[in-house]
């Protein structure tokens, strides 16, 4: 199971199949690559045909069964071909591979990538971290059934958050998440209360100096803003985290591309 979003802009792949078909035919030729890596793993003679059983969910809350290949997946994602070259260059890729605006986080999610996240928020005694845990008191970050359900059903390899300096992984889980597609200015303030933005070389704290120059001047968004990469380090290479980071690159990425992120929970 994983979990989804795309920075969704007006451009020629959307135009050409429609974005709800982008979204499921993008789904297609990533779930091709993961059987062909499966069956490499597995030392199948023939990987385009190894066969797998792909689980599906109904909206009755039954689960449907089918069987496939990277072979049937690669023929449903066909129509991409014509217009995966688009997205050279898009100010919303943020892989800079083909369809880069939309992006997934696996689960079951590690305990690490929850330390990871809880360890975000910056100190108490910054102007971030108390934006952050004022927002998270005013909003009930935190108390979010669809978290409560991921971890009893396993989605979230830990048994409980993670806390630290008295904010928990679910708060920052549930803001990232769990609030619904984002508007350009909501990822503008989640970022600015995860401390992930500075301004010319300044603190995080800077930053927020910065966002008050632009409610007066509009036009210079992302004049001066950057976004943080000096993240809290893994104690051992993580693909949760890095799937994490991706998100938060595709946050500052919809704010300057004056775009939403869209969210689409069952991946």
């Amino acid at each position: 199971m994983s979990f989804g979003l795309e920075i969704k802009l007006d451009c020629k792949p959307r135009q050409a199949v429609g974005t709800e078909e982008l979204y499921r035919l993008v789904g297609y030729r990533r779930l091709a690559v993961a059987i062909r890596t499966r069956a490499s793993a597995a030392g199948a003679d023939d990987p385009a045909h190894f066969e797998v059983t792909h689980r599906v969910e109904t909206a009755a809350g039954g689960v449907v069964e089918e069987q496939l290949t990277a072979a049937k997946l690669d023929d449903c994602a066909e129509p991409l071909r014509v217009c995966e070259g688009s997205c050279s260059g898009c100010s919303a890729n943020v892989t800079g591979t083909p369809f880069g605006c939309i992006l997934s986080l696996s689960l079951p999610l590690s305990k690490a990538a929850e330390e990871w996240l809880a360890k975000l928020v910056p100190a108490q005694d910054t102007l971030c971290g108390q934006l952050f845990r004022r927002s998270a008191e005013l909003m009930k970050y935190g108390d979010c059934d669809t978290l409560k359900e991921w971890r009893q059903a396993g989605f979230l390899a830990s048994a409980a958050p993670v806390e630290h300096e008295g904010v928990t992984s679910d708060m920052v889980l549930h803001a990232l998440l769990m609030s619904g597609d984002l508007p350009p200015h909501q990822s503008l303030a989640l970022l600015l209360a995860l401390g992930r933005l500075t301004s010319e070389g300044g603190t995080a704290d800077d930053a927020l100096r910065v966002v008050e120059r632009l409610q007066t001047n509009p036009q210079s968004k992302d004049e001066g803003l950057s976004l943080t990469m000096e993240l809290p380090v893994a104690s051992a290479p993580d693909p949760c985290i890095e799937e994490l980071r991706a998100i938060l690159a595709g946050l500052f990425r919809a704010f300057t591309a004056d775009a939403v992120v869209c969210m689409h929970p069952q991946g």
